[in-house]
């Protein structure tokens, strides 16, 4: 048979296939056409090699500069991954290692890892899941993902590893990409947002949160139910879909606060058509981007309807005897203060009436506590009646009533009051089935005429009622010499005054503070006297007031202020001052505007701390400071000086007060520590006062302790700290040192 290559040269020739016997002419045309045909597939072998070796270098070339651009690439992609990216095969071993991810995750040595096995790696039931996840991977040939968690580092980690098969085979196994991410962050972030949604949904709270063009986005349960609406009436709404339910002043507030300082906050109430008013405290604020741009606003209503019944219950327990529930010391003295402003702006008559019932302690003897408490109800009920309802009928305490009276035309119309009591008292008591008769002692004071002090007036009444008692009982005297007798001795004492200011007469002494825990001094109170060569020794509640009325406590103030610093200087250098040291201010003193920057003037001077000294304010002072008062009680504090309420319980400072001004400590007055062991009114203002020290968050202090009971007394209800007799006197400065390095050190 014929070779095909011999076929085609044939027909090249134009021989045919077939011929089996040929010329001479014809074989030798043939042989000279085979041997050009092999020339020309040498010459085309020749060039076709040529060109294939030129091709396959130039190819390599390319082939090498395309395979380090792409490994550079490659690199460059996986140095940038977050992520490790592992190359396993289906049995779980590890081939390769394209990515480290973030340092750290990857907490054993590359080396080490390569040609291991997952089972080497991880823990039995970790390992068996991942070879079970890489399985199903391969054989389904789709994503797979799970997560699992690992203490590495010093602490627990959480990843999600991905799995998705490569479909090549590494030594005839097949094989698989697992990517590995730390989702640690993640899980703490969902974890919080589980938190926060749940604490949203279920907080006690209503809270509205609106976008940047103040639309709600998202409210929870509590804000729609004091509201009375649904999620659906409320999204999307403007903020203005709130107004109705408040107040318009208060709206009127708010608009303008968010205006200039982007926050709201206060008590209010939310309206209801058919529901009674929720009071509220509400809350606003406004949320920043980095660009101080508003891009939320949360808005906050707290339900403070049982708080403001248990404040109320507080209140009128510390403010009304427990007995009668008539106004007790602390509300008499406020609402006569109070009387005395208006009286003085409105240029009217006020009296106050001090009544005394006669024999009470007879009656209360034979009878017993149980029909003289009896008594001393019935009596409080007849007084009533006799006053108009404008009028104050309280009890100071014992057998001691009350009456507070404005807007008398004359000295006759208080007289008349007094003998209509006295009329009234001639009625029978009826205690246990039998009739009891008993007349009462009325002293009569006049104010402003009388005085403008409360303690004043009602030590003027006092006296009126011990000389009615005096003639005889059941009968009224009007105090007459007392505005003569005063205003003499107010005269010989501002003159002591203004010789004690041109003699440097003053001088201080400090009475410790003692901690009932502890026994250690947590302070001393500076108390300044003036040595009066015409006068003696004089005392504060000689001179203060007469000081405050000529406007030398200013001066006064000024230089206990600035010796009480050179004080604090001396006991540092003596390291034994671990205390504070407590000042008085006035009235007169707290509205002074050049206070703030004397105290810090001082303070920079004798290098004294803001927090080493605490300023005392009376409580006619809080409940009626002004503008300047109040701005000058808020720098002290935001200047880090202590506040404390001096004389608590003597009848000016009321919830409200607490509320507005930050304050450290309440001081109980002494006058409800003296028979605290007897009267069980006193006992109850105490505890009261020490229950709504601890609710505001504040340290309670009586002053006034002189026996061992009263301080076992006032232990045993939580009073913090103790300040009288029992401990010490107001003593000298080196007095001070001895006793804090024996009490302290």
């Amino acid at each position: 048979m014929m070779h095909r290559l011999l076929k085609r040269q044939l027909k090249k020739i134009g021989l045919k296939t077939e011929v089996r016997k040929l010329s001479e002419t014809q074989l030798e045309k043939l042989l000279n056409a085979v041997d050009q045909a092999y020339m020309d597939d040498d010459e085309s072998r020749y060039t076709l090699q040529r060109a294939l070796e030129i091709s396959t270098d130039e190819m390599q070339t390319l082939y090498r500069r395309l395979e380090m651009t792409s490994q550079q690439r490659i690199d460059a992609i996986t140095n940038a991954l977050p992520d490790i990216v592992l190359l396993v095969n289906r049995e779980g071993t590890y081939i390769d290692i394209i990515s480290v991810g973030k340092e750290g995750d990857l907490y054993i040595p590359r080396d080490e890892i390569i040609g291991q096995a997952v089972q080497t790696m991880f823990p039995t039931e970790l390992a068996q899941k991942c070879l079970d996840v890489i399985e199903k991977a391969i054989d389904n040939n789709h994503l797979e993902v799970i997560e699992y968690d690992l203490d590495i580092n010093a602490g627990h980690n959480s990843f999600e590893a991905r799995i998705m098969p490569t479909g090549f085979k590494e030594k005839d196994i097949d094989t698989a990409i697992v990517v590995i991410r730390n989702i640690t962050q993640k899980k703490v972030a969902e974890d919080s947002l589980r938190l926060i949604s749940k604490v949203f949904e279920e907080a006690t709270e209503g809270i509205l949160i609106e976008d940047s063009m103040r639309k709600v986005i998202s409210v929870n349960a509590a804000f729609l139910r004091m509201i009375d609406l649904t999620e659906e009436e409320v999204i999307g709404q403007h903020s203005d879909f709130f107004a109705p339910f408040l107040e318009t002043d208060i709206m009127k507030s708010i608009d303008e606060s968010m205006t200039n300082t982007g926050s709201w906050q206060g008590e209010t109430v939310i309206k209801h058509k058919e529901k009674e008013e929720l009071p509220v405290w509400l809350s606003i604020d406004a949320v920043f981007d980095k660009q101080e741009k508003p891009v939320n606003f949360v808005i906050m209503a707290t339900d403070i309807s049982e708080i403001k019944r248990s404040r109320e219950k507080l209140e009128f327990v510390a403010t009304h005897d427990a007995l009668t529930a008539l106004p007790n010391r602390v509300l008499l003295y406020d609402r006569l203060e109070s009387a005395v402003l208006r009286a003085k702006r409105n240029e009217h008559i006020g009296a106050v009436l001090f009544i005394d019932l006669d024999d009470f302690k007879e009656i209360n003897d034979n009878l017993g506590h149980f029909y003289g408490d009896e008594l001393l109800v019935q009596c409080s009920q007849r007084l009533r009646h006799v006053v108009r309802a404008e009028d104050t009928v309280g009890r100071l305490g014992g057998d001691e009533f009350l009456i507070i009276v404005e807007n008398l035309d004359n000295v006759a119309n208080a007289s008349m009051i007094a003998e209509s009591l006295l009329k009234r008292f001639t009625e029978p008591f009826i205690l246990n089935d039998n009739e009891y008769s008993i007349s009462v002692s009325v002293g009569v004071s006049l104010f402003p005429a009388d005085g403008v002090e409360a303690e004043s007036l009602i030590g003027a009444a006092d006296i009126a009622m011990y000389q009615a008692k005096r003639s005889g009982k059941d009968s009224y005297r009007i105090s007459s010499s007392s505005m003569n007798r005063d205003a003499s001795r107010s005269f010989s004492i501002d003159q002591a005054i203004k010789k004690a200011e041109k003699r440097d007469d003053f001088f201080l002494r400090y009475q410790p503070q003692v901690d009932l825990l502890t026994g250690k001094v947590t302070g001393v109170e500076a108390l300044v006297r003036i040595d009066s060569k015409e006068e003696g020794v004089l005392y504060p509640d000689t001179f203060i007031t007469t000081a405050e009325q000529n406007g030398s406590i200013i001066k006064i103030g000024k230089w206990v202020i600035e010796n009480v610093c050179i004080q604090i200087r001396k006991w540092k250098a003596e390291k034994i001052f671990d205390f504070n040291v407590a000042i008085n201010l006035s009235t007169r003193q707290l509205n002074d505007d050049t206070l703030i920057d004397f105290i810090k003037r001082m303070s920079r001077k004798y290098e004294i701390q803001s927090g080493e000294l605490e300023f005392e304010v009376r409580e006619s002072t809080l409940s009626h400071s002004g503008k300047v008062a109040t701005e000058n009680m808020k720098q002290l504090y935001t200047l880090g000086y202590k506040l404390a309420i001096d004389d608590f319980g003597s009848g000016h400072s009321s919830l409200a007060n607490l509320k507005m001004f930050s304050l450290d400590k309440l001081k109980i007055d002494r006058h409800f520590i003296k028979e605290l062991l007897t009267d069980e009114g006193d006992q109850a203002i105490i505890e009261a006062t020490i229950a709504l020290g601890k609710s505001f968050g504040l340290k309670v202090i009586a002053e006034g302790v002189e026996t061992e009971e009263q301080k076992a007394f006032l232990q045993e209800k939580g009073c913090d700290e103790i300040q009288g007799y029992l401990f010490s006197r107001p003593i000298n400065s080196d007095e001070i040192t001895v006793l804090v390095r024996k009490r302290n050190y």
